[in-house]
């Protein structure tokens, strides 16, 4: 049995559990969002299993902390479909997105959980509005010494998620870490890389910053196409292959070397997606090519600037850093000054005039 994603556990339990929770999702309407069905898991220690979020057109199970000992017990993906005009993907994912933290070879025992299933979800009360996007924050967890947590943002314009995980150093000594995102695709055997960042094919890690695959013929309306960025180029921390993606795999790995400074915080962040055709995939995959495009997205909302500077794989803190500005008060008490300044200055003036008069 594969010690990275056992997918007879998997069906076992995260499909069984969600299934009638998936025939519910695909009566949903196009376009609708909704994460009324997920909000009653706000801080339940019985939140074991996968929580649905409905967001960007799609349905996300995202795993809390599932009993079994694989990594597709992991925060991480067990499922996604797409539900768009032009139909409903279903079989998206097998388990993706988890993460693993070690100091030496990750394995299952090092994914990341959220200890008890216990999670924050944001916002507490879902309006009815479908515009609101959804953030799923887990609870910490001790790995490699280092204080794990992990955070899924979801949002409303494309169907597509923010994973991050958060390394916070409590000791007074650096700690360098290996970090795996271990993924299962729904596409099996039949998985083809469809595209790539720098144009070529196959997916390389030095090259290569995202990558499109899809189910063999992608107009059979069955799996969603997807498309995962790993990193932007630039970025101090740059994934490598444990195992890369190619036709036929189903089953990419990556790997990051973090150093994290005593005291500090450094995180990671990989984004996926959803699409219709490949062709919508490769034209939305141009929103992961830089900072810019990023915050046009919209994909870095909900973070601040020390958060975007602590991600280590994206270059972001270069350019988002805020410009300074000054509170209500101290604007006045600068006008106040430069008004005392300038009668100051007029006063002193006017002597000079009279006495030169």
């Amino acid at each position: 049995m594969d010690t990275k994603f056992s997918k007879l556990r998997f069906e076992q339990f995260a499909k069984g559990a969600a299934a009638a929770a998936i025939v519910g999702a695909m009566a949903m309407q196009a376009g609708a969002a909704n994460a009324n069905d997920v909000k009653t898991h706000r801080n339940s220690p019985t939140a074991t299993g996968s929580i649905a979020v409905h967001a960007g057109n799609a349905v996300w199970y995202l795993n809390t902390n599932i009993t079994f000992t694989t990594i597709s017990s992991n925060w991480g993906f067990s499922e996604a479909s797409l539900h768009t005009a032009a139909g409903t993907r279903t079989d998206a994912y097998d388990g993706v997105l988890s993460w693993l933290v070690s100091t030496g070879t990750p394995g299952a025992a090092d994914g990341y959980r959220s200890p008890g299933g216990v999670v924050d979800i944001s916002p507490n009360n879902p309006p009815s509005n479908p515009a609101v996007p959804t953030t799923v924050t887990g609870t910490t967890q001790s790995l490699a010494g280092l204080n794990v947590s992990g955070q899924v943002y979801f949002p409303v314009n494309k169907a597509v998620v923010r994973s991050i995980l958060n390394l916070q150093n409590p000791t007074g000594a650096d700690i360098t870490v290996n970090v795996e995102s271990t993924n299962n695709l729904g596409s099996d055997s039949n998985t083809v890389i469809d595209a790539t960042s720098s144009g070529d094919n196959p997916f390389n890690y030095a090259n290569d910053h995202w990558f499109v695959s899809s189910q063999g013929n992608p107009l059979i309306p069955k799996d969603p196409v997807l498309t995962f960025a790993l990193s932007m180029a630039g970025a101090p921390v740059q994934p490598v292959g444990v195992q890369g993606p190619t036709n036929g795999n189903d089953r990419p790995y990556w790997e990051y070397t973090i150093t994290v400074p005593a005291g500090q915080t450094r995180s990671l962040m990989v984004f996926s997606q959803l699409s219709d055709t490949i062709a919508d995939a490769q034209t939305d995959a141009a929103a992961f090519n830089s900072n810019a495009s990023l915050q046009a997205s919209g994909y870095l909302a909900g973070l601040t600037p020390t958060q975007q500077g602590q991600i280590v794989n994206w270059a972001l803190s270069a350019t988002t850093a805020p410009i300074p500005t000054l509170g209500r008060w101290a604007m006045l008490l600068l006008s106040g000054l430069v008004a005392i300044f300038g009668l100051t200055r007029f006063k002193s003036l006017r002597r000079r005039f009279s006495q030169t008069t």
